[in-house]
């Protein structure tokens, strides 16, 4: 028996946030299709939650309480090259990585 979920209000706002920065965002057509599965996907799916086994233990739909803005149109305060260095230690680990910045360049923890 598949149990459909109710959409969150951070993923609402996020699948909204989306739609409004899209065009704004960097990258060609192979680029643009790709963003528009990835957010066709997560429209689908949401956010994870502790019912998927693999993130029973970071549940992020109940870890993120209010949505973040979109970082499009910000002044970077970090390079990509100073994300990956910070963050060097990490690169040996078998595992997907996700970084969240707040709107004053600050790593997010949760």
């Amino acid at each position: 028996m598949t149990v459909a979920l109710t959409k969150t209000k951070v993923e609402q706002a996020l699948s909204h946030s989306f739609e409004a920065v899209a065009a704004k965002l960097p990258g060609g057509r192979v680029m643009t299709e790709a963003r528009k599965a990835a957010i066709g996907a997560f429209a689908a799916l949401g956010l994870p939650h502790r019912r998927i086994e693999q993130w029973k233990w970071t549940d992020l739909r109940s870890a993120l309480k209010e949505p973040l803005s979109p970082a499009v149109g910000a002044t970077p305060r970090a390079s990509a090259t100073d994300i990956d260095a910070a963050l060097e230690e990490l690169a040996s680990l078998d595992a997907h990585r996700m970084v969240f910045v707040d709107e004053k360049g600050e790593r997010l923890n949760g």
